[in-house]
């Protein structure tokens, strides 16, 4: 089993106006953000939501149907569900936990509340009041999608957030995610995949959202307080997770020399859905000459690692 140090924990006060996050992970998806939510969930400085994707902001339904399926399960035995979770190498669930499991499953089911963003957003907010003395944040990479408005609605009821957005080279995101969407049961993406078939899902409104790294720092680089926002590559993560861990950690004003548990710093949750699609020198050429431009621009906007994807595709 994994340890992490007993922390004092304090009952939150459910009135008034909630601090909320002190860090958001807007992406990428299939960038790392697991990774990153694991780090920090077992380290002594943090505590993190039981569900890692809230999709407040997108208003997205993922969160909430894992979120009620996780519930049920600890209505039906919750000792069963800490065996499993500390197997899965997961936190197991403590009091404020499930508190904050009643209150998220509340917000969510309240559709007219929903709808009064401006009242929703402060019961969001009290609900990172669970974390005590502790830091805590929103991982959610479909945060990578929201536009302008939505972006300074977060910055201006929360003015000291920080937020991170991990960078992941447009051509391999845009094929993991492929491969993740064609693993779901309602898919039509079928083997063998073809170039038109690329083509469609990447013109999908989600996808296209998701898919240009440079507009998402744009974005937040333009609204976010200066020092608040910082982006980091993906390839990393690979070659080099604990200053990864470290540059990320000094970010959130966080000890990096405080282990997270017993995980190392590389600690990689695999998924058990791991059927890999094939991609052809066909697909890769389409998904190449798809986000050419994409690919240049992010090598003279960020430098570094996206200096690198310029020259593997010859651009």
């Amino acid at each position: 089993m994994l340890n992490r140090p007993e922390t004092l924990t304090r009952t939150p006060s459910r009135t008034g106006r909630g601090a909320g996050p002190d860090f958001i992970c807007v992406g990428a998806q299939k960038a790392g953000s697991p990774w990153l939510y694991d780090q920090l969930a077992f380290h002594p400085e943090f505590w993190m939501p039981p569900v890692k994707e809230l999709h407040f902001f997108d208003g997205a339904k993922p969160g909430f149907r894992k979120a009620k399926g996780l519930q049920r399960r600890i209505d039906k035995d919750l000792d069963k569900v800490n065996r499993m979770r500390a197997e899965d190498a997961s936190q197991p669930l403590g009091e404020r936990d499930l508190r904050f499991m009643e209150g998220y499953l509340q917000l969510f089911k309240n559709k007219p509340l929903m709808k009064d963003r401006r009242t929703a957003i402060e019961h969001y907010a009290r609900l990172f009041d669970e974390k005590g003395g502790q830091k805590t944040g929103d991982v959610t990479p479909a945060y990578s999608k929201l536009d302008d408005d939505d972006v300074e609605a977060i910055v201006r009821r929360f003015p000291g957030v920080k937020v991170v957005f991990i960078v992941r080279e447009p051509v391999e995101r845009a094929w993991s995610a492929l491969g993740m969407a064609a693993r779901q049961r309602s898919s039509r993406i079928k083997q063998p995949v073809t170039p038109a078939m690329v083509l469609k899902f990447l013109k999908r409104k989600d996808v296209v959202g998701r898919s240009y790294p440079s507009r998402t720092v744009a974005r937040w680089r333009k609204i976010a307080p200066e020092g608040h926002f910082a982006f980091y590559f993906f390839d990393d993560l690979r070659t080099e997770p604990e200053n990864l861990r470290t540059r990320i950690l000094r970010f959130l004003d966080a000890d990096p020399a405080l282990p997270s548990g017993d995980l190392d710093p590389g600690f990689n949750r695999k998924s058990s859905k791991s059927v890999k699609l094939e991609l052809t020198d066909e697909l890769r050429d389409t998904l190449v000459n798809h986000f050419a431009d994409e690919i240049r621009h992010c090598a003279d906007t960020f430098g570094g690692r996206a200096v690198e994807w310029r020259k593997k595709y010859n651009l």
